[in-house]
C-alpha cells in the first residue's frame, strides 16, 4: 500500500518537473520568437546523464583555466559560435561572448534580464553582493552603475584595447 503512495507521489513530481520544463521551454521559444532570435547551438555532453560538460568544467576550473575551457567549448562547436547553450541535468545555462548581446543584457533592454539563483549562490562567497551575483532591484542597479561603460564611445575603446593587447603577446 505504501509502495502504491511512494510510486503515485514520484509520478506525480515526474510529471510536474516534465510538465513545468516543456512549459519554460515554450516560453523560452515564444521569447525567441519576438525578439527574432535563433536558437544558439548546444554543447552537447558525451554521456547519458549530461554531465561530461560539467565534469570537464570543473576540472577546468581546477586547473584555473575555466575562462580557456569556455572559448575551447565554443570554437568546438564552430570557430562563428559566440553564443552557446549548455545543458547539465536539468539545468540549462546561457553562455556569450557576442558583444551585442552583452550590451543587451547591460544596457539596451537590461530591464529585460535577471540572472540565475544557481548563479548568484555559487559567485557570492568568491565576489560578494554586486553585478554578477545579485538579483531583482540590487542587480538592477548594479546594472545601473556600471551601463555607462557600454555605451559607444567606450565600447569601441575596449575593441581597440582588446586588439592591441592580442597584437603585443604576438610579437
Amino acid at each position: 500500500m505504501y509502495l502504491f503512495y511512494l510510486l503515485s507521489l514520484l509520478s506525480g513530481f515526474g510529471l510536474y518537473k516534465i510538465v513545468s520544463f516543456l512549459r519554460k521551454v515554450q516560453q523560452y521559444r515564444e521569447e525567441a520568437s519576438k525578439r527574432a532570435c535563433f536558437p544558439p547551438p548546444t554543447l552537447r555532453s558525451t554521456n547519458f546523464l549530461g554531465t561530461s560538460v560539467l565534469k570537464e568544467s570543473l576540472k577546468a576550473t581546477k586547473e584555473d583555466r575555466g575562462p580557456q575551457f569556455i572559448v575551447e567549448a565554443m570554437d568546438r562547436v564552430g570557430k562563428n559560435v559566440h553564443t552557446l547553450r549548455v545543458p547539465v541535468l536539468y539545468y540549462e545555462m546561457l553562455v556569450t561572448r557576442d558583444l551585442e548581446n552583452i550590451k543587451a543584457i547591460f544596457s539596451t533592454s537590461s530591464a529585460d534580464w535577471d540572472i540565475s539563483t544557481t548563479r548568484a549562490n555559487a559567485f557570492m562567497p568568491l565576489l560578494g553582493e554586486g553585478i554578477f551575483t545579485s538579483r531583482g532591484l540590487k542587480w538592477k542597479h548594479s546594472r545601473a552603475i556600471v551601463r555607462p561603460q557600454f555605451n559607444k564611445g567606450e565600447v569601441l575603446t575596449w575593441s581597440l584595447s582588446t586588439i592591441t593587447f592580442r597584437h603585443s603577446f604576438e610579437y
